[in-house]
């Protein structure tokens, strides 16, 4: 698990196309990370998403059900 959030670790997803977790990797696509597509990340917590699941859930099956 350490290799994987290591810089190293997320410079092998990011050549693989994913969207690196750390900050300091640059995506392969640079405007995918929120500094370079100018747009900003939002991180909630446990408790925020629980909350908010219920809605969700029904939004998902009202649009794809």
């Amino acid at each position: 698990m350490e290799f994987n959030l290591s810089d190293e670790g997320q410079q092998i997803y990011a050549k693989a196309g994913y969207i690196p977790a750390s900050p300091s990797v640059p995506a392969a696509v640079a405007t995918l990370k929120p500094g370079a597509g100018h747009y900003v990340a939002r991180v909630m917590s446990p408790a925020e998403f629980q909350d908010k699941s219920a809605e969700w859930i029904a939004i998902y099956k009202q649009l794809f059900q």
